[in-house]
């Protein structure tokens, strides 16, 4: 009875109180078989929080580390001193595995590829301080290549000194990277980056090596470049031949683990022409061990790399690439029938028993993000699904278009069911990508680009071909090793750059010199991730499937039989050719050639279904990466390149490891190389502070004492300002800081230099007089500020009175610069007696003539840029200095004057034309506000046949354009926005509101002596679903050549914007036996009522007249719409 009490006091102190680390607890009790009254005791003192179990669990420690991955060390903390109790930050440090990674920051070197690899792959510090190999077997390998998002901002790395954040295309613009004792490097490279020949890397280009194997497949980076994408494919060549040398003589590479079987790339067309010359210039030799398994297979492209590398494309970009051609207006070609997102939206309504309820069939069609692989997955689904629609009451055209959209359903089963379907042998993968492989080669050849863009499809090919391959290397290295086809591609590397982002929480980018700890913090989360994969989130983008049985395929998931010795390639390639044919013949598909006779001419294969050379490497547009921006055309493509004689020799990567090791600075120990610099004044400042501030686009000439980052009131900028006919440099004291109406006491300085910003800073001019010692130049301020009269200022009013905006300028916050620490405090005493001093100071401010020569360069310089001339108009101009002294800023001896005359200035010829423009027709200069009127005259003679003697150019016929006469087709001078008011992406465009100008317009009475009268506004079409913009003087011919069939049936508010009247055209010039009125009088009288009295005049149209007229205008849009739909 005593011990049941003990234990029933036991439960009720567990089940009342929290109890740190409870579990190690009674597996403590258990193993030092402690009495109840023990157990109780420590219990006690556990929940006091004076006892501490230490015998921590695998699982805990795990789960200890991910959460100082993910969370940091206060995430650490919170748990530790939880009822959880995990391990401390020190206790787990013994577990966490170090790698020290290395940016290629000055250029791609092969001693930072191999230290890479040797720190990820080589023997690592177990947690009794003994070195431990890494746990692999022997297999094949993928080099993954793709890009993360970065910062744009400068780095700095300790342990070599060096700045890093320069893309690698530009970085040799610079001597050095090495950041020494001083600041001229840092200088150098920030006025490099400030000029352009030298960018900040947004991406990083990033190779990992991953294995072929069931357990350890996870990607490792070996190699980090950053880059601003503007690279071509002989530099993409060169990184995969670096990182294929680095792994082959690198001890713990190829030698120990295995050599690489494949690069992957996710269809980067730049990459792909590197991918060709390095992976297609050799051809499979009888000889080689590959050839019994390959050999045989009629059409396989044999073609490969050094030591058989192949090259592949990931597998979930090829399926999102599917889905956005389909989506597209263009869509894609099957055996003469178009299939795009308008057909495909029709016959998948037609779907039965289909849940539509997490995804419409617009969403599926219309994606939101391109980029998403679940919804690519599904849209491939329901296409599948089309073959089970029933067909009993088919017109014949349906019949036809069925026919089509089942054999396109084929082809995507077997394309997707590899990837899926985890009961699948790899028999039946291998079968089922044949398949694929002959459809899609059928189609192509009867419709080539129209079928599918040549890069996709042969992107599609090379995936095809690199399974195979990889089958037949893993039967010679050994035939029961297990081959999962789900880890082909780079997908491997793409989750390490979601665990990568997934740490950064908040702000998932990072800078190019915190890459390599995030990328050590994602290799430790996916170690234990492959110990607990429940513990993992898959990003949503990358999942196959919204369905469960999808979300996480992995090698251990698969159930089929996939060991390699358990297929036969012969027998699977020609079982996936034969049930293409079947498939073909079915559906009524055929393209005339047999493949046996197809295959059996030199140099055709599945690559080059049309012999010569690779569809791939072609000058078309890839209509399947709708998204990309493309680079230049002849740098994408690699047109007129020669696969089989542009290679270069391979490099010597044993001699150019040699050169390296003799060149490369050796890694510095933080003991070796200090972390300080040390100025003039024996200030030290931290390198990375000093870096920041250097290449702070806010302080331009910085603004070293400012630790808040603020421009604050009363702090000093420097700014330009009109004076009479000179442009001068003037250095103010803040005294207002507004953003629109608000008035500020502080504002951030990176908010204050962005070109848009919206504050604006009014100021007082100092008073600056040139000391007379030329041995010393500067600029001493006398304590006073300087007085101007305003230049709206009458004549009349007295100069002597000093008003507070004859003591103020006020400048936007883009042509100011934050001056503040610039300026060195003097003792007055210390000065000459000849410099007048306000006599209240007992020191004041004075500046170097080099810094105001700083200010003055950066300040002009912006009036260069593309905002140059908007700048100019918003600096301020005053009319008269009244002060005696002090400014503008001029000194006798030594010479020196920061002014310019505005005529001598950039800007002359367009100050000249301020507020004016050149008429690109005729070259005469307008009024900015009035080229539209102008323009319209010129359109409407044109289009009334009148002919001008005086034009320099002509009108051109083809939708002229409202602002410069040009052509709107072939996307030149769109309009665009909403059609309140005018806006175009004319070079001549400027905004004017389109309802006032009517009303200014057409209530006038329009005669020849009116100055203002065209009325040549952007209309939107009044048929839906027609979305076009044009010219009102356009839209006649719009309606002609686009809606011939509805011109009697405009709508009622259409014809009333839309009218050119007679006596418009009479007044714009055109001869009264030319004019043509549009829409006609009989028309308007239809269409529009009259407004007059509420009693109508007899003959008008009464209000059921024009109620009617306007359900007949319905009736016919919706007539119309139909038409269009059938």
């Amino acid at each position: 009875r005593r011990l049941a009490v003990r234990f029933k006091n036991l439960i009720q102190f567990i089940g009342t109180h929290s109890v740190p680390g409870l579990q190690r607890i009674f597996t403590t009790a258990v193993e030092s078989r402690w009495s109840v009254h023990a157990l109780f005791k420590k219990l006690s003192l556990a929940s006091e929080g004076r006892y501490h179990p230490k015998n921590y669990t695998q699982d805990e420690i795990d789960l200890s580390i991910l959460m100082f991955e993910l969370g940091g060390g206060s995430a650490s903390h919170a748990l530790n001193y939880a009822f959880t109790a995990l391990p401390c930050k020190m206790t787990i440090k013994a577990y966490r595995k170090q790698w020290n990674l290395r940016v290629s920051n000055k250029d791609v070197f092969l001693t930072d590829i191999i230290a890479n690899i040797d720190s990820i792959f080589g023997p690592h510090e177990g947690k009794d301080g003994e070195l431990v190999n890494l746990p692999r077997a022997r297999s094949g390998h993928t080099l993954s290549f793709d890009q993360i998002a970065t910062e744009k901002k400068v780095g700095y790395i300790p342990e070599t000194d060096e700045m890093t954040g320069f893309c690698l295309e530009h970085v040799h613009e610079l001597n050095s990277v090495i950041v020494s004792s001083d600041t001229k490097t840092i200088q150098a490279a920030a006025q490099a980056v400030r000029e352009g020949r030298v960018h900040l890397a947004h991406e990083a280009s990033v190779g990992a090596i991953s294995s072929h194997s069931q357990y350890d497949y996870h990607a490792r980076p070996v190699f980090i470049g950053p880059t601003c994408k503007k690279t071509s494919w002989e530099a993409l060549h060169r990184n995969i031949e670096m990182v294929v040398s680095g792994w082959n003589l690198s001890k713990y590479g190829a030698e120990a683990y295995g050599p690489i079987w494949t690069i992957a790339s996710d269809g980067d067309p730049t990459r792909r022409v590197a991918l060709y010359i390095y992976c297609m210039h050799k051809k499979l030799d009888q000889n080689d061990s590959l050839y019994c398994y390959l050999g045989t297979l009629l059409g396989l492209n044999l073609y490969t790399g050094d030591n058989n590398i192949t090259m592949d494309f990931d597998y979930k970009h090829l399926f999102k690439r599917i889905c956005t051609l389909l989506c597209s207006n263009e869509g894609m070609y099957i055996d003469t029938t178009k299939i795009d997102k308008n057909l495909l939206s029709r016959w998948f309504e037609r779907i039965e028993d289909h849940d539509w309820s997490d995804q419409t069939i617009y969403a599926l069609l219309n994606p939101a993000d391109a980029q998403n692989v679940p919804r690519a997955i599904k849209l491939i689904q329901v296409i599948i699904k089309l073959r089970q629609i029933e067909t009993f009451d088919f017109t014949p055209a349906e019949e036809r278009i069925h026919s089509s959209l089942c054999i396109l359903a084929e082809m995507l089963e077997a394309l997707l069911m590899p990837f899926i379907e985890i009961t699948l042998t790899l028999s039946d993968q291998l079968e089922y990508l044949s398949k694929f492989a002959h459809i899609s080669c059928a189609l192509y050849l009867i419709h080539t680009t129209n079928f599918m863009p040549n890069q996709l499809f042969g992107d599609l090919q090379a995936m095809v071909k690199n399974a195979f391959f990889t089958v037949a290397k893993t039967k010679v290295l050994d035939l029961e090793r297990k081959v999962f086809i789900c880890l082909l591609g780079d997908d491997v590397l793409e989750a390490l750059f979601g665990c990568c982002r997934m740490i950064g929480g908040h702000s998932p980018n990072c800078s190019c010199d915190e890459l390599p700890r995030r990328f050590s913090a994602a290799m430790r989360c996916s170690d234990i991730y492959h110990r607990h994969p429940d513990w993992e989130k898959k990003p949503d983008r990358l999942k196959f499937s919204r369905n469960r049985d999808f979300d996480h395929i992995r090698p251990n998931s698969w159930k089929g039989e996939v060991r390699a010795g358990s297929c036969n390639l012969e027998t699977c390639w020609n079982s996936g050719k034969q049930k293409a044919l079947e498939t073909q013949k079915k559906w009524g598909v055929s393209t005339n050639v047999s493949f046996e006779e197809m295959f059996s001419r030199e140099g055709v294969d599945m690559l080059r279904p049309l012999g010569g050379k690779y569809v791939a490497i072609s000058e078309e547009i890839d209509r399947s990466m709708a998204d990309l921006v493309m680079p230049s055309h002849e740098e994408v493509t690699g047109s007129g390149i020669d696969l089989m004689h542009t290679r270069q020799a391979a490099i010597s990567g044993l001699k150019l490891l040699e050169d390296e090791k003799a060149k490369v600075a050796p890694v510095l120990s933080p003991s070796m190389q200090s972390m300080f610099l040390e100025f003039a004044d024996r200030k030290k400042c931290p390198k990375t502070s000093a870096i920041r501030i250097f290449f702070d686009e806010s302080v331009d000439v910085g603004n070293g004492g400012s630790h808040d980052r603020l421009f604050h009131l009363h702090d000093l900028f420097a700014t330009l300002i009109r004076v009479g006919p000179d442009l001068c440099l003037s250095i103010c004291e803040a005294t207002v800081i507004k953003c629109s109406t608000n008035s500020l006491d502080a504002v951030p300085l990176a908010e204050l230099s962005l070109p848009a910003s919206p504050f604006t800073v009014s100021g007082q001019i100092l008073s600056l007089l040139p000391v007379p010692d030329n041995q010393v130049s500067r600029w001493i301020w006398n304590g006073n500020y300087s007085t101007f009269v305003s230049s709206k200022t009458k004549n009349s009013q007295p100069q002597s009175i000093i008003r507070g905006t004859n003591l103020r300028i006020t400048a936007p916050a883009y042509m100011l610069l934050p001056v503040s620490q610039q300026q060195t405090t003097i003792p007055v005493q210390e000065l000459s007696e000849s410099i007048q001093i306000h006599e209240t100071l007992s020191s004041t401010w004075a500046f170097p003539s080099d810094t105001l020569s700083r200010f003055w360069d950066t300040l002009y310089s912006r009036l260069t840029s593309e905002y140059g001339l908007s700048y100019f108009k918003s600096i301020q101009a005053i009319g008269k200095v009244t002060s005696d002294t002090g400014f503008p800023y001029i000194s006798v001896n030594p010479p020196k004057h920061f002014l310019v005359p505005l005529k001598d200035t950039v800007l002359a010829a367009t100050i000249a034309l301020d507020g004016k423009r050149k008429c690109p027709r005729c070259l005469c200069v307008v009024k900015e506000t009035e080229l539209q009127n102008h323009m319209g005259i010129h359109i409407i003679l044109a289009k009334r046949n009148v002919l001008e003697k005086k034009l320099a150019l002509p009108v051109l016929n083809d939708y002229p354009c409202g602002f410069c006469g040009g052509s709107t087709t072939h996307g030149k001078c769109q309009l665009y926005g909403k059609l309140s008011k005018a806006e175009s992406t004319c070079p001549f465009t400027y905004e004017f509101q389109i309802k006032s100008l009517l009303t200014n317009r057409m209530g006038k009475k329009q005669t020849s002596q009116a100055r203002l009268y065209c009325t040549n506004i952007p209309l939107a079409c009044p048929f839906p679903p027609c979305t076009e913009r044009h010219w009102k003087y356009n839209m006649p011919d719009h309606i002609q050549d686009c809606h011939p069939s509805l011109t009697a049936h405009l709508p009622v508010d259409f014809v009333t914007t839309a009218q050119i009247s007679t006596e418009e055209q009479i007044a714009l010039g055109v001869p009264s036996d030319k004019t043509i009125e549009w829409p006609l009088s009989s028309l308007q009288s239809f269409c529009r009522p009259e407004k007059h009295s509420l009693r109508s005049p007899p003959g008008s149209p009464t209000r059921s007249r024009v109620r009617k007229s306007r359900r007949i205008l319905t009736s016919l849009n919706i007539w119309y719409i139909a038409c269009l739909a059938a």
